[in-house]
């Protein structure tokens, strides 16, 4: 899909990630993921990356990664 999209002159990133399949489940991946998503969206949007931001060594944030039903 990547090599198709380029192909076609459309920006497109893939990020693979050792013995992982469609889901990253661990922190570090997550943060990896969604940093790289982010960084991407900044560059198509306004052609400059968003600047990093200070980690937080605590907290209480949370992600949902599904709440939905296949079922319906």
């Amino acid at each position: 899909m990547e090599r198709a999209l380029k192909d076609t002159g459309v920006p497109a990133e893939s990020l693979y990630f050792p013995n992982k399949g469609h889901g990253f489940y661990t922190e570090p991946h997550r943060r990896g993921s969604l940093t790289r998503v982010l960084a991407f969206l900044s560059r198509q949007a306004s052609g400059s990356t968003a600047k990093p931001v200070a980690a937080v060594s605590s907290g209480s944030a949370r992600m949902t990664v599904w709440s939905g039903n296949l079922a319906r």
